[in-house]
């Protein structure tokens, strides 16, 4: 075939391929833009470790501090920052007198009606009752009622306003008849909560969708209205459930409803709880919380090394133990982690027993009484200088603790411009105050203790110095007991310690031996909180049988039997001071002055509260508690590089 030829059948096939291709309306493809698939951002999520897993999350019903701390996140509530300025959170404001959201109004009062009085008190109104008449707000004007004048006491009110556009997190309004809702619940007898706040309130009503009114009881001066606003709770969700349903209803103790950061996403008990983001947060539009998720895992060993191997971001205190801190500091240093510590208002001390119940018919001595061997504040002096303890606090905590000069943090501003006395330890000094009270090595024996040959004191000539030490059954409490009494040994003194089951120790009187105030020395810790207390310890706080063994407010808690009447005196002006902060002050400074110089205890240290924080979590320096860094948790940012 020829060339030409072979050409023409060529484009004879290449024709007719195109015509059937048309017929079957294939055409050349065309191609498509595919715009690349992103890679989803994964979620962010804090884990938080702790030891005390809630068993609820009822807000009436919470057992722990845990459970507080969780809550907290997804039902925020007025409260004071870490930067001391108060948050307002669903409300407003504050309440205050300044901007006439909060009021005086004179009353008129007769005998029988409910006041309170210049201390602060709950009481029926009688003849020689204190109290704050109309116009007068200090300690100054305060008036003794003879029973039969007239007589106006001003009554406080305030009005709540709540933040316009807050709903729970299932969608629904949150309205003031649930705050209301949730007074009504505190109030029930059912309910298991301090009344102290309820019975101060005279009315508590919704006066529309967004506002509640406060009413005190006639005399009562708030410093603070945030505690008298009533966290809301979810009627819509609860309905007509009774207060005594709601302690053990699945539903409020375990899928709470808030309005916070964060809402409950899931719980899978004895291993962790999940809050996931709460979309509906009133603050989403700031773009607030940062975190998706954030996780409380419950840990049970004592030994942290796998949390601190990366599977926790934050270890809470109840987590961390001093000993094992103090054990583990050098593979602490090397994990990542960094340790944050804060004194808290949790405070180890000696409580002297001077005067135990023997003595309240009176003392003798001779009989059965035990000899008066701390009632001189010299001899309670010289058993502290005799006592090592930033030492023994060194030894045992790794320098952790610190030696504490009175029951409130270094860092209360209540301190400033006091010069408290230190006690620093000096057995040379302890010995000489001790042979100057009349108590003598007799024997020339160093370990023999010494005895008293002085006729001019309450101890009888001859006494020995030696008495028993108390404390519970705690392997800590028992190692700084053995500590003391070695140290006492070296100044002469001789001392037993025994350890008592705390249900023992703490047992009400006249059975128990602290409350019973039937003991000589007790090692014991009590939980003062940051505020001064200055009526713990008055006269007539001490528990006798004429008082059922409660004293006469605080369930008896002078059981050392202390009895100073500067004190005395000095704590009635703070408690009745009204709003006069400056005569407060002056008179909570003078009774830790009292304290200091006549030592009722010996504070030995503010228990430490620990958080331990990952490196790289960019946590502000003075988030050093995790109260602290949950206030705060809404600004904490996963995508935020420490040091940008």
């Amino acid at each position: 075939m020829s060339q030409k030829k072979i050409i023409s059948v060529a484009l004879l096939f290449i024709v007719g391929m195109l015509s059937a291709c048309q017929a079957l309306k294939l055409t050349e493809p065309t191609a498509t833009f595919l715009p690349p698939t992103p890679t989803p951002i994964p979620p962010t999520e804090l884990t938080i470790c702790m030891r005390s897993e809630p068993d609820s999350l009822y807000l009436y019903g919470l057992d722990s501090q845990s459970a507080g701390d969780i809550l907290s996140l997804i039902a925020e509530g007025p409260r004071t920052q870490s930067d001391g300025t108060p948050d307002p959170a669903i409300l407003q404001s504050i309440p205050n007198f300044d901007d006439g959201s909060a009021l005086l109004t004179p009353v008129s009062v007769r005998a029988g009606d409910q006041v309170v009085n210049a201390y602060g008190q709950l009481i029926a109104l009688q003849a020689g009752a204190r109290v704050f008449p109309s116009g007068c707000t200090t300690a100054a004007c305060a008036v003794t009622w003879d029973g039969t004048s007239d007589l106006q006491m001003d009554q406080a009110s305030a009005t709540f306003y709540l933040r316009t556009g807050v709903s729970w997190s299932d969608g629904q309004p949150l309205t003031a008849a649930e705050s209301v809702f949730s007074f009504n619940l505190a109030f029930d007898a059912d309910t298991p909560v301090d009344k102290t706040l309820v019975n101060k309130t005279a009315s508590y009503s919704a006066i529309d969708e967004s506002s509640v009114q406060w009413v005190g009881k006639p005399g009562l001066l708030p410093g603070d209205f945030s505690i008298y606003f009533w966290l809301p709770l979810p009627q819509h969700a609860w309905g007509d459930a009774s207060a005594a349903d709601l302690l053990t209803s699945q539903q409020a103790k375990e899928s709470p409803l808030g309005w916070g950061p964060y809402a409950l996403d899931e719980w899978t008990r004895g291993d962790h709880l999940r809050l996931k983001k709460n979309e509906l947060y009133f603050r989403t539009g700031e773009g607030l919380p940062k975190y998706d998720y954030v996780t409380f895992k419950f840990v049970q060993s004592m030994d942290l090394s796998q949390e601190i191997s990366g599977a926790c971001d934050v270890i809470a205190d109840d987590a961390v133990d001093t000993q094992w801190l103090a054990a583990n500091a050098a593979n602490l240093e090397a994990s990542g982690y960094q340790l944050r510590k804060v004194d808290s208002g949790n405070v180890e001390f000696l409580a002297f027993g001077i005067n135990p119940v023997s003595y309240d018919d009176s003392y003798y001595p001779y009989g059965s009484d035990r000899p008066d061997i701390f009632g001189d504040v010299n001899t309670r002096k010289a058993i502290a200088l005799c006592i090592d303890r930033q030492g023994i606090l060194d030894e045992l905590t790794g320098g952790l603790a610190k030696a504490a000069d009175t029951y409130l943090v270094k860092e209360n501003s209540l301190l400033n411009g006091l010069a408290l006395s230190q006690y620093a330890y000096d057995p040379t000094q302890g010995k000489a105050l001790l042979d100057q009270l009349g108590w003598k090595d007799y024997d020339q024996n160093p370990a023999t203790p010494l005895t008293m040959i002085a006729t001019n004191t309450t101890v009888p000539y001859g006494t020995n110095f030696t008495f028993t030490l108390l404390t519970s059954l705690s392997e800590m409490r028992k190692a700084i007991a053995d500590k003391i009494a070695a140290n006492l040994a070296e100044c002469g003194i001789q001392v037993t310690v025994e350890q008592k089951p705390l249900t023992e120790l703490y047992q009400p009187g006249p059975d128990g031996a602290v409350f019973g105030r039937n003991f000589d020395m007790a090692l014991l810790s009590m939980d003062f909180g940051s505020e001064p207390h200055c009526g713990l310890f008055t006269s007539s706080e001490i528990p006798t049988n004429a008082n059922y063994w409660l004293g006469t407010s605080t369930g008896g808690s002078n059981f050392m039997g202390y009895r100073n009447t500067a004190y005395d005196q000095s704590c009635d002006t703070a408690e009745s001071a009204g709003l006069d902060k400056a005569v407060y002050t002056a008179s909570i400074q003078s009774t830790l002055q009292i304290l200091a110089d006549t030592l009722p205890f010996i504070p030995l240290y503010n228990h430490p509260e620990y958080l331990l924080v990952r490196d790289d979590l960019c946590l502000a320096e003075n988030l050093d508690s995790l109260q602290k860094m949950l206030f705060s948790i809404e600004s904490l940012d996963p995508n935020v590089s420490c040091g940008s």
